[in-house]
């Protein structure tokens, strides 16, 4: 388990909603998703687990800093909080601060730690999906590319981006298929598959 080395932002076409509403980077929703799952069998109640922030473009985070120097009064002081624009994780999309029962704040970094969810995480779910931890903020937990891997091979994924054929895609084809019989006919059902074949048309 390591913490995100790099800040590139993720694509447009890779990011993905999760419950609350906040945003992350495919497959870093699937932990989160599964995280949830495993809290709400374990006895945890909703909105303990939700995500509360996820990805953060660079503009976002630019708010989020000068607050925190009006807050702590100088840029050394804010940054042992909130990272300046172009240097937080969350910029990547694999950044996840979680809800343990308290408001995400300086003053409650205590409090959260001895909480139960706290515990939970740190102790199971953090080893079971390979999160990081930042240790200066217990709500903070980040997944790289290991972290990523291994969701993928948890969650049946065949690659990143794309999940393993399932049923319903392969029942899709054939009726596809079908139709394209009905339309063109026998020779015309032969000329498509050696299209197929060859690489010039795929499903």
């Amino acid at each position: 388990m390591a913490r995100i080395s790099h800040r590139r932002e993720p694509a447009g076409d890779e990011i993905r909603y999760v419950e609350g509403g906040e945003r992350l980077k495919y497959p870093v929703n699937l932990v989160a998703e599964a995280i949830e799952r495993d809290a709400r069998a374990a006895g945890f109640p909703y909105p303990l687990f939700r995500v509360k922030s996820g990805f953060r473009s660079i503009a976002t985070q630019e708010v989020l800093w000068q607050r925190a120097l009006e807050r702590y009064g100088s840029a050394e002081e804010a940054d042992d909080w909130v990272a300046p624009p172009g240097r937080s994780s969350h910029h990547t999309g694999g950044a996840l601060d979680f809800d343990l029962g308290y408001s995400i704040n300086s003053r409650n970094v205590d409090r959260i730690r001895a909480t139960e969810a706290y515990r939970y995480l740190a102790h199971e779910l953090a080893p079971k999906y390979k999160l990081a931890p930042y240790s200066r903020e217990p709500w903070h937990w980040e997944c790289d590319a290991a972290c990523e891997d291994n969701i993928l091979r948890m969650e049946g994924r065949s690659e990143r981006g794309a999940a393993t054929p399932s049923t319903s895609s392969t029942v899709g084809k054939v009726l596809l298929g079908v139709s394209v019989v009905g339309f063109m006919g026998v020779g015309g059902w032969f000329l498509w598959g050696k299209a197929r074949e060859e690489g010039w048309w795929r499903l």
